[in-house]
């Protein structure tokens, strides 16, 4: 499906853009989430010292699809705590069902390849 995690990254930032959200900070909660998300300051031209300012911060969390669902429920519920203005999550692939329940929990959920089963994400990426 996507070339390598820069492709996914691409993908998820023209998304983003479309939609006109500037994240203040972007989180990556893995290794593969990390490159996700520095790909991303690069790609919308974020500074990668942003200091979380609780009421007008938008922070952005990503994955490269491999994270558990509860665990990233639980970020989302950590900067929530901290009372952000809004929590997005990019993730280029993950399990429709599990996309659905996230997003009871974010403000908005970004993905490029929703599939019904997978086993894993590096389904889906040529150099994992």
């Amino acid at each position: 499906m996507f070339k390598n995690l820069l492709n996914a990254a691409k993908q998820l930032a023209n998304k983003i853009d479309r939609d006109e959200i500037q994240p203040t900070k972007i989180i990556g909660l893995s290794e593969n989430g990390k490159k996700i998300a520095n790909y991303l300051k690069h790609l919308l031209n974020i500074s990668g010292t942003s200091i979380i300012n609780h009421q007008s911060s938008v922070i952005m969390i990503t994955d490269d699809g491999n994270l558990h669902l509860n665990k990233l429920i639980h970020a989302v519920n950590l900067y929530r705590q901290k009372k952000v203005k809004k929590i997005i999550v990019g993730i280029p692939v993950y399990k429709h069902e599990d996309v659905l329940n996230l997003e009871k929990h974010a403000d908005a959920v970004y993905t490029i390849y929703e599939p019904e089963t997978f086993i894993s994400a590096e389904e889906f990426y040529r150099d994992l």
